[in-house]
């Protein structure tokens, strides 16, 4: 069993225990650009200061409700599909952005007296999802339509395409999946089912491993021809500032009470393809203003423009209002790293990144 600070309960990381060796940012930017793949190698991850998980827990309680609400409608959602598909649900959250979302959503549905298991698995951009650990996960007696896949939010949709590739090469041999994505913020309109496709913040996005049981960026093994799991590190030199327990014990104290007060699960959510265009109408305002025409250099959303922060230092952080408390962070980690930042009162995301 892969060790993690989360409740046992609460999920079970299908990850191989690694013990890579750390690069520093430069050296594994370095083997990188010789060829070698972004999730083969990595670095060691920076310890927030105090400053910064301060106002971790500070934005955490300060938008407490309103993540609440949006793990209730997402559970809601992922309720009334199980009920009408008429399976018990299995909740595949994808490492890391998607674990503590996944765990919240378990915990949700038990206060319906649901109870879902939960697995957190690996996905890597270009080598893709990791099929040793669903096989493990269906060599237990769950069926492939049983299975939820989980995730924070989007950026430009890449996991999602990477995930739709993955169950259809594996539902050759392994039987029919639910192809479809479950996430709190669906900025890029490609997720199935979201409890929002507005830009807004994910307090869980502020931090890496501290939030995330202090299991590192996954690392991908093996070969195409030969599968292994998917492998990452126990981060412990960062156990005297794990907050994982905290933020999962937080959220979840205010969806019960918004449970209690008779919270209605059900809003009314804008559908995918607006968000869709949306997103192509904002890629091509960023070119014609930065003259920047590949994506790839973009980091749209609140969620991606934080975890490019950490990292590396953007070449631009651009917000829509400074004044906004949900961008207070990024705001705060572009100023200690000296970051220009610009503000676009006309764009339709509430931040976006810029990479060097």
């Amino acid at each position: 069993m892969f060790p993690h600070t989360y409740a046992p309960e609460d999920v079970t990381v299908l990850l191989e225990r690694l013990h890579p060796e750390f690069l520093s940012k430069d050296e594994r930017a370095a083997r990188i650009a010789a060829g070698t793949h972004y999730n083969e190698v990595i670095s060691r991850e920076e310890v927030p200061d105090q400053a910064f998980l301060d106002l971790f827990k500070t934005q955490t309680e300060r938008f407490g409700d309103q993540l609440a609400h949006l793990f209730l409608s997402l559970a809601s959602q992922i309720l009334l599909d199980a009920q009408t598909r008429e399976v018990q649900p299995v909740l595949v959250s994808l490492v890391r952005a998607g674990t503590p979302t996944g765990i919240l959503l378990k915990r949700t549905l038990a206060f319906w007296g649901v109870q879902a298991p939960h697995f957190t698995v690996s996905i890597v951009q270009g080598r893709g999802f990791d099929e040793v650990a669903i096989e493990s996960i269906l060599s237990q007696g769950y069926k492939p339509e049983q299975l939820y896949f989980i995730d924070g939010w989007t950026g430009k949709g890449v996991v999602r395409n990477e995930l739709s590739f993955a169950l259809k090469k594996m539902g050759d041999r392994l039987g029919q999946f639910h192809d479809a994505l479950y996430v709190l913020s669906d900025i890029a309109g490609v997720a199935e089912y979201a409890a929002t496709r507005e830009d807004c913040l994910i307090t869980s996005a502020l931090l890496s491993g501290p939030i995330s049981g202090l299991v590192s960026r996954s690392i991908y093994q093996g070969t195409p021809e030969a599968p292994r799991m998917h492998g990452a590190a126990y981060l412990e030199y960062m156990e005297p500032h794990d907050l994982s327990r905290y933020f999962v014990d937080t959220i979840a104290g205010c969806i019960k009470q918004a449970i209690d007060r008779g919270h209605t699960t059900l809003h009314q959510v804008t559908v995918k393809e607006t968000a869709s265009v949306r997103m192509l109408e904002f890629y091509q305002l960023v070119a014609n203003r930065l003259d920047i025409n590949n994506p790839t250099f973009l980091k749209p959303g609140i969620g991606e423009s934080t975890r490019l922060f950490q990292r590396k230092k953007p070449a631009l952080l651009i917000v829509r209002d400074t004044e906004d408390p949900e961008v207070a962070h990024l705001l705060a980690m572009a100023r200690a790293q000296d970051v220009q930042i610009e503000i676009w009162e006309d764009m339709s995301l509430k931040a976006c990144a810029i990479t060097p």
